[in-house]
Parts: C-alpha cells; structure tokens; sequence
C-alpha cells in the first residue's frame, strides 16, 4: 500500500511537471512576439521621427521664404544662418 501512495504523487508530480514546462514554453513564445513587436514599434518611431525632423525643417524654410518677402525681413535672412535638416541617424531609446 506505500507503493500506491507513493505512486500517485509521483504521478502528480510528473503532470504538474509537464505543465509547468508548457506553461514555460508558451510564456517564452509570448516574450519572443512582445520583443519582435517592440523592435517594429521602435524601428517605426525611428522613421516617424526622421520625418517629423524633415517636416520641420521644411517649415522653417517656409519661415524663411515669407520672412524675406519683405525689407526687415530680407535682412533678418541675410544675417541669419539657413534652416538645415538634422542629419543625426544615432539610435534613441525609447
């Protein structure tokens, strides 16, 4: 009768095992799809942030442009260095 006894936790034993390693399993899967999707979102706000940088930059030469339509402005342009776009490609975190 010790044997039964002992078996049957053996037995319970084993299947909480198991289920621990698929619990395991599917836990690593699940971090594995966050990483990738995390990669994506930073390589997407990587591009966002090229684009706002540009976008910028092409408003601060329409800035520019209306500002010399007049004389003030003309020479405000004159002794002003000209808007240039960000040329920083480093990697943020985020």
């Amino acid at each position: 009768m010790a044997t039964q006894r002992q078996a049957v936790p053996q037995y319970e034993w084993e299947q909480r095992h198991t289920q621990a390693l698929r619990d395991t399993a599917e836990s690593l899967q699940m971090g594995r799809a966050t990483a990738h999707t995390l990669s994506m979102q930073a390589e997407q706000l990587g591009r966002s942030e090229g684009m706002v940088d540009e976008t910028q930059a092409t408003v601060d030469t329409s800035k520019r442009v209306l500002r010399g339509m007049t004389w003030s402005g003309w020479v405000y342009n004159k002794l002003s260095a000209v808007p240039q776009l960000s040329n920083s490609k480093e990697p943020h975190e985020v």
